[in-house]
């Protein structure tokens, strides 16, 4: 939790390199560049009439936006206090970030002289749906991990390798770069005595998580995306018996008010556990796990 708060608000520097944007010149439906590529020349072209017709077609199709002054009287405000701040600020058009089937209306970036890297993006669509549309099925389409949530009337998301940033009511949407999450593992499963946590452990470093050992309790944190490429961390502790574990998860879990535990018996003895978060209050959506008969908890979460 403390990481995802640090990357919403901090400016994470980097060199892009297919452009200043993570993806700009993306069609907005199929994720591939927008840009001409030259027609291959070949010596059996014979309706050369035709394919110059076909080849200016195209051109006119491309044809680049040209910019013109904003239109949006937010966008234009805000770009004219950042210019009187000496920042530099640069207009976004709606081919640079993939958004023209989505009803862009305005945008720039800026950042201090000199250091394009750290730069912030403030872009604009006709409403909240189409920038959060345009967020799901372009940015995070294709993308090696994610987090998206709902907090407080907004929408916040950080996407592995692009942006990290939020959709306000109106449709203004705050943009980023964000190289994703930098957790390093510091456990193994040669830290761990009990073999089924251990081999817990290296399972999950198998499929590519990070391990962080719980500093406090006799277990770990694995930090990774499911199938979905949504990122999760795994709770995974190992009590003395089931007993113990229960005593964790209603002391410890349901300590705050804006939790509510519910624990239901399961016909192997396990027990079903399922935290629920209030949204407004937390990013952290509801927890889903169980407790062995043997004591091993193992809890979900979303980030």
């Amino acid at each position: 939790m403390k990481n995802y708060k640090k990357v919403l608000t901090a400016l994470v520097c980097m060199a892009l390199a297919v452009s200043v944007f993570g993806c700009a010149g993306k069609d907005s439906k199929s994720g591939k560049s927008g840009s001409d590529k030259p027609k291959k020349q070949t010596e059996d072209i014979i309706d050369t009439e035709d394919d110059e017709s076909k080849e200016a077609e195209d051109k006119e199709t491309k044809a680049p936006e040209v910019f013109t002054g904003y239109t949006d009287p937010t966008i234009k405000m805000m770009a004219a206090e950042y210019e009187a701040k000496d920042m530099v600020v640069e207009p976004i058009m709606a081919s640079d970030l993939g958004a023209s089937d989505y009803n862009y209306v305005d945008g720039f970036r800026f950042y201090a002289p000199g250091k394009p890297d750290a730069y912030i993006c403030w872009v604009k669509f006709k409403s909240a749906d189409d920038a959060k549309s345009f967020v799901n099925e372009v940015l995070i389409k294709d993308c090696k991990g994610y987090i998206a949530h709902e907090q407080a009337g907004s929408y916040y998301f950080s996407i592995d390798g692009r942006y990290t940033g939020s959709v306000m009511s109106n449709g203004l949407v705050e943009l980023m770069p964000y190289e994703g999450d930098d957790r390093k593992s510091d456990a193994g499963p040669e830290d761990f005595k009990d073999p089924k946590l251990a081999a817990l452990c290296k399972d999950y470093l198998d499929k590519g998580f990070a391990i962080e050992k719980d500093k406090t309790y006799n277990g770990f944190r694995a930090y990774g995306v499911n199938d979905e490429r949504y990122h999760i961390v795994d709770t995974c502790i190992k009590f003395k018996d089931k007993d113990a574990a229960v005593k964790y998860v209603n002391e410890i879990l349901a300590a705050s008010s804006l939790t509510k535990v519910t624990l239901n018996d399961n016909a192997d003895g396990s027990v079903a556990v399922n935290v629920t978060v209030d949204p407004n209050a937390s990013p952290v959506g509801s927890m889903e796990g169980t407790i062995d008969s043997d004591g091993l908890l193992v809890l979900r979460s979303k980030l």
